[in-house]
């Protein structure tokens, strides 16, 4: 559902020259899930269709960067206008870092403020 709901509006928003943060947090936010792991380390399945292709491997580290690139090599999943767009890759993956770094409790709590 990521494309439809996700990353087709963020493309348009991108056209209209409206707020990509929204899109790019929730994309984020989606991302980070994709990881199998909560804040403290604790292993949970996936829920998604992608879920072989997504999670990584049990030697394999998680960074914003691996992260955005095992979605980015999903073939046809992320539009290539926003794969090829250094702002929206530069919000999604800062994002990504933060609710890595912090976690997504404080993450979701500086985003609410600054809506």
């Amino acid at each position: 559902k990521m494309p439809q709901r996700i990353f087709a509006p963020a493309e348009d928003a991108i056209r209209r020259g409206q707020p990509i943060e929204p899109f790019a947090f929730a994309a984020a936010a989606w991302m980070r899930y994709t990881t199998g792991r909560t804040d403290d380390g604790e292993l949970y399945d996936l829920r998604d269709p992608l879920q072989d292709r997504l999670k990584p491997g049990p030697a394999e580290a998680v960074s914003a960067e691996g992260i955005m690139a095992r979605v980015l090599d999903l073939p046809g999943f992320v539009p290539d206008a926003l794969a090829r767009n250094d702002a929206w890759r530069r919000a999604v993956e800062q994002d990504v870092a933060a609710m890595l770094k912090h976690g997504m409790a404080q993450k979701i709590s500086e985003a609410s403020r600054n809506t």
